[in-house]
């Protein structure tokens, strides 16, 4: 199932008044989608999100790929390190390990 944002989770990533939002809504022709549970509540797809996001140039930060690509630099900084340290063994001098002193 996609996933559903409501106008305030979206004034939030716009980081503008729900207001804001509204008239952007307006103004795009874009009418958001209403909950049957509570015929009060109104929110947007995804493609609407991107659409609104594309028309008044808002970047939409997907926290899932941020946490990958995090996890990926991660790895790669383990890999980079151990490399050095093989590379620049150097026999006789005792290496201190930073993460025990941090």
């Amino acid at each position: 199932m996609a996933r559903i944002y409501t106008l305030d989770e979206v004034a939030a990533l716009f980081h503008v008044d729900v207001a804001t939002l509204r008239r952007w809504l307006r103004r795009q022709q874009m009418i958001p989608h209403v909950d049957a549970s509570d015929l009060r509540r109104r929110y947007l797809d995804h493609t609407q999100l991107l659409a609104l996001a594309t028309a008044h140039k808002r970047v939409i930060v997907d926290l899932p790929t941020v946490d990958v690509q995090i996890e990926e630099l991660t790895k790669r900084i383990e890999r980079l390190e151990a490399l050095f340290e093989s590379e620049y063994e150097l026999p006789g001098v005792m290496h201190l390990d930073t993460k025990q002193v941090l």
